[in-house]
This record gives structure tokens, C-alpha cells and sequence, in this order.
């Protein structure tokens, strides 16, 4: 072991002495960290940067190199470097911070399994199973962590270096963190697997040689035991299988032949049902079929009753569909039915029908009624107006231009002006265009009355 981390400690110190070309040397100096004497010597170790990940890192790294007391660091010291490196890692850091931040926090680690062993160490013998529990748990769990950050570093990326300071600090260099892992993995040291391994609960790998020696003395000790010789255990074990196989397979032999006789009688009456039942079957396969037929015709003469039922309710001059007519026809009808077969709604029937007739002889007669209805309107529209004695005056004044529209005025020749409402209904009437045109304004109140009482008297 401790010439495997002499290898790497000589490979990483190599990085930044071999032969490169420049733009080798510049990808490398991008790609690596250095420890600046700045950071080592800030009071506190306060860092003032923009990107927390490296204040955490670059904080622990100046806390891990402070000057350790003579009685060592203490466990708090060691908790506050772990810490700060555990989260700078999750935050994420560049290769080569993260392989010297990994580098670091074993070491702190291994400090703490030290600390832990040393308490251990000095446990009084009769202080109880319990507090020696509680150490030896600790110094397993640092020794734990510690070997797994310093068994993660990746050396191949570790182009980690120390600022020159002055005068010249040996402890300020990759060698001597380097030397630091060493030392803990020395006979007897903390990371030391002989020494803590079995006790921490972790097996150390067998060597192959070993582990084929143990093999082969097993298998050895196994065939002795059950096939040394005809008395061995072995041979009495198949003995007993061999004569417990005879008579299973006498029993088997026996059961297999009543079997047999079983599947022939089964297969027999198998077959005798299997035959009725396929007459049966066949049989209702006919009547399906002649059902299916028959279903079939049945469906075509009911299409065909239906585009027939179709037909007789079109009209046959517009194809109009009357089925809608003569369905609210029916209903009308059955509704009348059902009222004239009612004794207690028979006068009122009789009422209805005599005014129906009136209404269809007005109906008939509408026409004239309305004519002479509309001469006995336009004889008293005439009458009003002679009667006012201004004839000629009505006239002038229908003559301005805001009464050209005007449908209750009359021209210049005292004919009816062409409008709406009741003056566009009389302009169509002879007598009223007669009596407009041949007469003055009335001179006397009987002329008037007279008019009055032509107009009232008109059918």
C-alpha cells in the first residue's frame, strides 16, 4: 500500500515538472490549482469571493493548513474543514479543486478516527461495554469516510500545486500532504487494514492461492466423509434411495395400469355423449338456419312495406311529405269526435256552427261590405272639409312646400293629394272626387248637415 501512494504521490508531482509543449502547459495550468499563500494567511480565514462553492473551499482550505496546536487539532476544527469541503463538493467544483478537496477531507477524516482511537485507547477497562461501543463506532465510521474520499481521488487530475512562499514552509507543498496519507497508512496507523479492518467489520480480500487451498482441502474433507468406502454415509443414503425407488416405481407401475383402464372406460362414454351430442347439435344448426332464412325475408317484405307505407303519403304534384297533415287531421278529428259524442256540449255546438255560418256569409260578402264600408269614410272625409268654409285657403296653405306630403291635403284643382292612410284610400273613390270638385265651401249650416247626413246614411 504504501508503495502504490508513493506512485501516485510521484506522479502528481511529475504533473507540472514534464516536458510539455506550450499549448499543453497552457491547457494544463487552465486545468489545475494552485494554493495561494494569500488565502493561508487571512485572519479568520475569511474569504470574500462571488461564487459560494469556492468560499467554502477556499475557507476549509485555509482552516486544514492553519498552525495546529501542540495537543493536535480538535474534533470541532476537523468537523468545520468537513463540513465546508462537503459543501463545496455538492455545489460542484473544477477537477482539479474537487480531487484536492477529496484529498483533504480524508485526511481530515483520518485525523478524527485518530482522535477517536486515542479516546478508545485510553477507556478505564472497567468503564463498561457501552462507552467502548460508542468509540470503537466512531473510530470505524471516520476510518470509513476517510478511506472512501481518499480511495475517490482521481489522480489524473489532481494538477494541484503550493505558491512559493518565503522563507520556504516544508509543510506547504503536495509532498508533504502526500507524506500525511502515507503516515496513515503505516503498520499499526489508523487506515491500516491488518490492524482496524476485522474490527471495523471489513474483510480484507482473500489472496487467489489461499482461497483455492480452502477449496480444494473442503472438497477434499466432503468426499472423505460421505463416499470414503461402501460404510460411508454416502453409500448407506443411496442404498436407501435405491430400494425406496423399487418401490415407488412397483406403486407407479400398478397406479399406471389402473389409470389406463379408468381413461379407456372414460374415453368410452366420451364418445357415446360426444355422438348424441352432435346429432343434437346438427339438428338446432338446421332450425338456425331455416331461422336465418326466414329472418331474412321477413326483413325485405318490411323494408318493403315500409318504402310502400312511404309512397302513399307524398304529394304527387310537389313530393311534399303529408304524412305530418293527416297525422294532425287525425287528431283533430278524434278530439271533435270525442266532443260531439258529449249531450252537455251539444248547445254549444250548435251556437258554433251558427256563427260559423255568419262568419262565412261575412266572408263572402267581405268584399262588397268593405267598399261601401270605405265610401262612407271618404263621404264624411269630404264633408269635413267643405264644412270648414276655407276651402281655397286649405288650398293655398297645401300648396307651401312643407306640405307637399301632407295626405290631408288636396290640389289646386280640389282633387285629393296622393299620400297615406285614409286620403290614399278615398283618392280611388268617385263620389268623394265629384262632390270636391263641384262644390264651394258650404255657405249655410243646413248644406253642411245635409252632407252630414248623405255621408251617415251610405250603406
Amino acid at each position: 500500500m504504501r508503495q502504490l501512494i508513493a506512485l501516485a504521490a510521484s506522479a502528481a508531482l511529475t504533473v507540472f515538472t514534464a516536458a510539455r509543449t506550450p499549448a499543453q502547459t497552457a491547457t494544463a495550468a487552465a486545468n489545475s490549482y494552485t494554493v495561494r499563500a494569500a488565502i493561508l494567511a487571512r485572519d479568520n480565514c475569511n474569504v470574500s469571493l462571488d461564487v459560494s462553492r469556492f468560499v467554502a473551499f477556499e475557507r476549509a482550505v485555509c482552516l486544514y493548513h492553519q498552525a495546529v496546536p501542540e495537543d493536535g487539532r480538535s474534533l470541532d476544527e476537523l468537523a468545520a474543514v468537513q463540513d465546508l469541503l462537503a459543501e463545496a463538493q455538492i455545489l460542484g467544483l473544477p477537477p482539479a479543486q474537487q480531487q484536492f478537496a477529496a484529498l483533504l477531507s480524508g485526511l481530515a477524516y483520518a485525523h478524527e478516527a485518530v482522535l477517536h482511537q486515542g479516546r478508545l485507547d485510553a477507556l478505564d477497562p472497567d468503564a463498561g461495554e457501552a462507552p467502548r461501543l460508542v468509540a470503537e463506532s466512531a473510530v470505524c465510521r471516520a476510518r470509513r469516510i476517510a478511506l472512501a474520499e481518499l480511495g475517490a481521488v482521481d489522480w489524473r487530475f489532481a494538477l494541484i500545486d503550493y505558491e512559493a512562499t518565503t522563507p520556504v514552509d516544508p509543510n506547504l507543498s503536495l509532498a508533504a500532504r502526500l507524506e500525511e496519507m502515507t503516515g496513515f497508512y503505516a503498520p499499526g496507523a489508523v487506515l491500516n487494514g491488518e490492524a482496524h479492518d476485522v474490527a471495523c467489520g471489513q474483510l480484507a480480500p482473500v489472496a487467489p492461492t489461499r482461497r483455492d487451498a480452502i477449496a480444494d482441502e473442503a472438497v477434499k474433507a466432503t468426499v472423505d466423509q460421505y463416499f470414503g468406502g461402501s460404510r460411508s454415509r454416502a453409500a448407506a443414503m443411496f442404498a436407501r434411495k435405491l430400494e425406496q425407488a423399487v418401490l415407488v416405481r412397483e406403486s407407479s407401475a400398478r397406479r399406471i395400469e389402473e389409470l389406463k383402464h379408468d381413461a379407456q372406460e372414460v374415453t368410452r362414454r366420451y364418445e357415446a355423449l360426444n355422438a348424441q351430442y352432435r346429432r343434437e347439435v346438427q339438428r338446432y344448426d338446421e332450425i338456425a338456419e331455416r331461422y336465418e332464412s326466414a329472418s331474412v325475408t321477413a326483413n325485405q317484405v318490411l323494408d318493403e312495406y315500409e318504402r310502400w307505407r312511404a309512397r302513399l303519403y307524398i304529394s304527387p304534384t310537389d313530393g311534399a311529405d303529408l304524412l305530418p297533415l293527416f297525422e294532425e287531421g287525425r287528431d283533430m278529428l278524434s278530439a271533435e269526435l270525442r266532443a260531439m259524442s258529449d249531450a252537455s256540449e251539444r248547445p254549444n255546438r250548435v251556437k258554433r256552427a251558427d256563427t260559423l255560418l255568419v262568419n262565412i256569409e261575412k266572408a263572402i260578402n267581405r268584399t262588397a261590405l268593405q267598399e261601401r264600408q270605405l265610401e262612407k269614410m271618404c263621404r264624411i272625409y269630404a264633408c269635413q272639409l267643405l264644412t270648414q268654409r276655407s276651402l281655397p285657403d286649405l288650398v293655398e296653405a297645401c300648396a307651401r312646400p312643407p306640405m307637399k306630403d301632407n295626405p290631408l291635403c288636396v290640389n289646386k284643382d280640389r282633387t285629393l293629394r296622393g299620400g297615406a292612410d285614409a286620403v290614399e284610400l278615398c283618392s280611388g273613390v268617385h263620389v268623394v272626387k265629384e262632390i270636391l270638385k263641384a262644390s264651394q265651401p258650404f255657405a249655410t249650416a243646413e248644406q253642411a248637415a245635409q252632407c252630414w247626413a248623405d255621408a251617415r246614411g251610405t250603406p
